[in-house]
């Protein structure tokens, strides 16, 4: 099952059979003003800090080799295009220390940023820029699919629910995507209107602390 549909290229994230968006391939550019998300939000929260309780996962998951298919290898930028701009209210420009290196937007206004401390170029592989420690971050408008639908795609099971600064939100530990059997966390929440997804490796309790470090950069005092 996929969210939505666009345009560009796909790899799959594969989560108990399911399709998860990423990346990929250059589509029309969007203009917007740069400022983090969340903007106008409440910091009426106590989970904006470190997320200090302990994330009991889900031990069900698809090892590589017992996948039904594999997608071939796939590249960030193979077009080698310039970066675009990202629509107001879902731009960030650092998460956990890493710059952001290059970005993407769908005529729907979705868009696909990526954060690592080396240049993205017509050469990087996704399994690099993952092995590298890059993270992702995706922002799609939630009219088209919301957190819902990716707790009804992946499960009860494997949709951890956790709590993203003021927003409710899901951490989700993905099956790998090739042999070395690397599996990275996803993180879903909703906030002005846009389903965030950051994908990053290390433990659940970290992808839950730096998606609070997103969704609260620039809520009022």
């Amino acid at each position: 099952m996929k969210i939505r549909k666009t345009n560009r290229i796909r790899a799959r994230i594969a989560i108990t059979g399911g399709i998860m968006l990423f990346v990929f391939s250059a589509c029309g550019a969007e203009s917007g003003t740069e400022k983090p998300a969340t903007e106008g939000a409440s910091a009426e929260s106590k989970n904006c800090g470190p997320y200090t309780d302990k994330i009991v996962e889900s031990a069900e998951f698809t090892p590589y080799a017992s996948q039904r298919s594999h997608l071939p290898e796939s590249y960030l930028n193979p077009d080698g295009v310039e970066a675009q701009d990202v629509p107001e209210g879902a731009a960030v420009p650092r998460i956990d220390g890493l710059a952001r290196q290059f970005s993407l937007v769908d005529p729907d206004g979705g868009s696909y940023q990526y954060f690592s401390g080396s240049p993205i170029d017509s050469k990087t592989t996704v399994a690099a820029f993952q092995a590298s420690g890059g993270i992702a971050l995706e922002a799609t408008p939630a009219k088209n699919a919301g957190l819902p639908e990716v707790v009804n795609q992946v499960g009860d099971k494997r949709a951890i629910p956790v709590e993203v600064g003021p927003y409710p939100g899901v951490v989700i530990w993905a099956d790998p995507e090739d042999a070395s059997e690397r599996r990275m966390h996803h993180v879903y929440w909703e906030a002005d209107g846009y389903l965030f997804g950051l994908i990053l490796q290390g433990t659940p309790e970290h992808a839950a602390t730096v998606s609070r470090e997103v969704a609260c950069a620039s809520l009022t005092p």
